[in-house]
């Protein structure tokens, strides 16, 4: 399955991007399109994997429910990044250096060229918690009804076995 940084766009299948071949945790298959596999072309992979009490990457499903949906991570983060994956929507970046208290209202959209967002009417509030993250709202862009989303986040205190603070 193929989600570029860059749009909005739902994940879709690329046999001529993969090859219809899952990554596994040494090699990753390009096809050949001249997308991700051109020659003379010089191209970049971001290949990440969760570390315990580092980060964290996975997905979850939205409730559609204000008081939201709890992600647990293992640790406080530092940055999150998330996006719909079963259909269109922004890819949301939150952080705690924009938002050093809770509850956190700035984010930045990958896909935009926008500068960082502050949402007057709240659609974007997430809280960092000792140990993971929870969304206060139920925008579609991270907490709609029955929709599958992926996340990153990175923590605030990158140790195996930090304490919360």
């Amino acid at each position: 399955m193929e989600l570029n940084l860059e749009v909005t766009e739902a994940t879709q299948d690329s046999a001529n991007i993969w090859n219809d071949t899952l990554p596994s945790n040494t090699v990753i298959t390009l096809g050949n399109n001249s997308v991700i596999n051109a020659n003379n072309a010089t191209f970049l992979a971001y290949a990440w994997h969760s570390v315990e009490g580092f980060s964290k990457f996975g997905s979850y499903v939205g409730t559609n429910n204000a008081d939201g949906m709890f992600v647990y991570l293992g640790f406080k983060p530092e940055l999150v990044i998330t996006k719909a994956a079963s259909r269109t929507g922004h890819w949301s970046m939150a952080n705690n250096k924009s938002n050093p208290t809770n509850r956190v209202n700035k984010v930045i959209f990958a896909n935009s060229t926008d500068g960082e967002y502050t949402d007057p009417n709240a659609a974007c509030l997430i809280d960092f918690t000792s140990n993971g993250f929870k969304w206060r709202n139920n925008d579609d862009n991270n907490n709609d009804t029955g929709e599958t989303y992926i996340y990153m986040a990175w923590a605030a205190v990158p140790a195996k076995f930090s304490n919360a603070y």
